[in-house]
């Protein structure tokens, strides 16, 4: 029964960072998320029209379970900035391998890439930014999960090491997600992204994430076998970003939706 509940929480992992847990698709199960984000600094000019940073990003996620322990996924990324007319773009592709699983934990690893694509939209973008580089993760993760009298919940970790082409310096990753379900349908998280970039000067970051997800699941028809209506439940996901590091980033506030095929 708690390999089920986890199977369904772990769609939870993708907040406005879009990040995936720890746990696999199911063999022939896919997953599709988009999400639409702002971000503006300072985060009060989410409310005005004075910004010193205004921009609005699009991001794409999708996995497919090839078999029960092996995950192929595909990721787009768009963001265009509204202050300085600027475009940042990008898709990449991981996969993910359960080493280890029982009914209530999952040991796995993954490798990914992603290349800058700014270029496709136009010769002017991307051209005066340095960290428009190709970029190459290896990650391990570790996920549990739990049933209370008081909801379920869990927690998804990943320890990584991203590296980035044409001398870029190399950045150290951990990022977390803590996710409860006190009513069903109804999920809290809170998601934690650090990194740390291995060269002299280099800035870290540590991103706070918190967000909640509302799952409309089929209504049942009266025999209570089998819906009346779509049998694959909808969700959408409202969540907000903030690097405590680097607060003149200012504050992002997304909202995803999420749909299993």
């Amino acid at each position: 029964m708690l390999r089920t509940v986890l199977a369904g929480l772990s769609v939870c992992l993708v907040t406005v960072e879009a990040q995936a847990g720890a746990w696999t698709q199911p063999e022939g199960d896919g997953l599709f998320i988009m999400t639409t984000a702002r971000r503006a600094a300072p985060a009060s000019a989410l409310f005005s029209d004075v910004a010193d940073q205004d921009s609005n990003s699009t991001r794409i996620f999708v996995e497919y379970g090839v078999f029960d322990d092996l995950t192929l996924g595909l990721t787009a990324f768009t963001d265009f900035s509204n202050t300085d007319q600027d475009l940042e773009a990008a898709i990449g592709g991981h996969v993910r391998y359960r080493v280890l699983a029982d009914d209530n934990w999952v040991l796995s690893v993954q490798g990914g890439a992603s290349f800058p694509i700014e270029r496709w939209f136009g010769s002017r973008f991307g051209d005066d930014r340095p960290d428009s580089v190709p970029e190459y993760d290896i990650r391990m993760l570790y996920g549990r999960g739990w049933q209370l009298d008081w909801g379920n919940g869990f927690i998804s970790t990943e320890f990584g090491l991203r590296l980035r082409g044409e001398g870029q310096s190399e950045e150290l990753r951990f990022d977390a997600t803590l996710g409860h379900e006190p009513l069903k349908g109804v999920l809290g998280l809170m998601s934690v992204f650090a990194s740390a970039e291995m060269g002299d000067g280099q800035e870290s970051s540590f991103k706070l994430s918190p967000s909640i997800a509302y799952t409309q699941f089929p209504w049942l028809g009266s025999n209570d076998k089998k819906p009346a209506g779509f049998a694959v439940p909808d969700t959408v996901q409202i969540g907000v970003t903030w690097d405590v590091m680097n607060p003149e980033d200012g504050l992002e506030i997304g909202v995803s939706i999420w749909r299993r095929f």
